[in-house]
Order: structure tokens, then C-alpha cells, then sequence
């Protein structure tokens, strides 16, 4: 039986050539993504997310609550969203380097939704 050695793993005749492939792709040195004992702050890069609490008037059933939180989910910048029908309100987590929102608000209001922040 023929064998080929990668690195300390060795590999029976018949291997795939793309199983071989990864595996050296896997045995060379990792990219780091920053240089090597220091430490990064992930703040540092991005913007500190915030939350908005929205009320929104015009939601007739979950279906509505649905669709609000995917009017929302779909903006750049939109980290997660959730809206209640039973609460008339949607909470947005959002990157403010990244969305405005203004734009969240007037994407939901487009939809025929009344829109209000709660302050």
C-alpha cells in the first residue's frame, strides 16, 4: 500500500487530491490578524452598537410583527431586530457608523406603518 505524508498525518493510496489539498492548506502557518502578543479591542474597530426601541402603529397580527422585523433586519448596519404585535414596538440593535436611524424609520413607514421613537 502507497502512502503520502503530510506534516505528522499520512494518507492511504486513493485519497482524493482535494482531501490532500486542505490538508496542506490546514498544515500551513495560520494567518494571524494581528500581530502576534498584541492584544486588540474590539470596539476600537467598529462603533459601539446601539439599541432603539420603536413604536409602531398600523400592525394588524404576527404576520405584520414579521414583517416589520425583516424591513428592518434587510438595512445595512441592522444587527438584529424583533417586533411585537401585542406591544406595538420593535427593538432594533444597529451599528451607528453604519445605518441611520432615520433610514430604519423610514424604511419600516414606506411598508405603511407609522413609525415613533421611544425616547
Amino acid at each position: 500500500m502507497q502512502e503520502l505524508t503530510i506534516g505528522r498525518l499520512a494518507f492511504a493510496a486513493g485519497v482524493g487530491v482535494e482531501t490532500v489539498r486542505f490538508v496542506q492548506a490546514l498544515s500551513q502557518p495560520a494567518l494571524s490578524p494581528r500581530p502576534a502578543g498584541r492584544r486588540s479591542n474590539p470596539r476600537s474597530r467598529r462603533s459601539a452598537m446601539k439599541t432603539a426601541e420603536l413604536t409602531i402603529q398600523g400592525m394588524h397580527c404576527e404576520g405584520c410583527a414579521k414583517t416589520v422585523e425583516a424591513l428592518l433586519t434587510a438595512e445595512p448596519g441592522v444587527k438584529a431586530a424583533t417586533a411585537s404585535y401585542a406591544s406595538a414596538s420593535a427593538r432594533v440593535l444597529y451599528d451607528p457608523g453604519a445605518a441611520d436611524l432615520a433610514r430604519l424609520i423610514a424604511a419600516v413607514a414606506r411598508a405603511g406603518y407609522r413609525v415613533a421613537e421611544n425616547r
